[in-house]
């Protein structure tokens, strides 16, 4: 008698026990189900090529030098609003918020060329992340092997260059740009950048 009570409790236990443990089950299964994958670890190689290139920074003569070479493109990485009140002559436009695989191709289809970026930190640094350096390792990751921030503001020597100076050389337009008056003499040695397909720039070009 008391063996087979004993039997009895047994098959009882196990009975209760077993929606238990398939209800354990079914919580592993799930918890493996939504795992994460694992994330491949970061090489050396990947890590230096996410960190800025300082060297990659030009000043106003470098710049003056690249505009000589022909294929160059200067892509403007402000808003619309901000190009629009005062934007290099000849960049083009192209917000950050735009630039993209896709996008690139239309403002700058030969990926040897010279790309030269423009942000508000171009003109004058700023405490912002400049629009350039956030950029930049997109239009890397496409392919274009030679990509500049420009940072007109440094002269020669590491010498802080204020808007005066900037404007004495570099000749821009836009709604907030005053043209300058005719024969100004200021304005004869402008840095005028054209378009691939543009017409070349004549002796006097800027002079309005």
């Amino acid at each position: 008698m008391k063996k087979e009570i004993a039997v009895a409790l047994g098959l009882s236990l196990l009975l209760c026990a077993a929606p238990v443990c398939a209800q354990q089950g079914q919580e592993q299964e799930r918890q493996q189900a939504v795992k994460p994958a694992a994330v491949p670890l970061l090489g050396e190689k990947d890590v230096k090529a996410l960190i800025p290139d300082r060297s990659a920074e030009i000043g106003l003569e470098d710049f003056a030098a690249l505009v000589k070479k022909p294929g160059l493109v200067v892509i403007d990485l402000r808003d619309a609003r901000e190009y629009a009140r005062k934007h290099i002559v000849g960049s083009v436009n192209l917000p950050l918020t735009d630039l993209t695989e896709k996008t690139l191709p239309a403002v700058a289809p030969d990926k040897n060329a010279d790309i030269v970026l423009v942000c508000d930190d171009s003109f004058f640094p700023t405490r912002r992340i400049a629009m350039t350096l956030q950029g930049a390792p997109v239009l890397k990751a496409a392919g274009y092997a030679h990509v500049h921030r420009l940072s007109l503001w440094r002269g020669p020597g590491g010498r802080m260059l204020d808007e005066a100076e900037i404007e004495k050389r570099i000749a821009f337009e836009g709604a907030d740009v005053t043209p300058p008056a005719d024969g100004a003499a200021q304005h004869t040695d402008w840095i005028i950048y054209h378009r691939a397909g543009d017409t070349a720039p004549s002796k006097d070009a800027g002079k309005k």
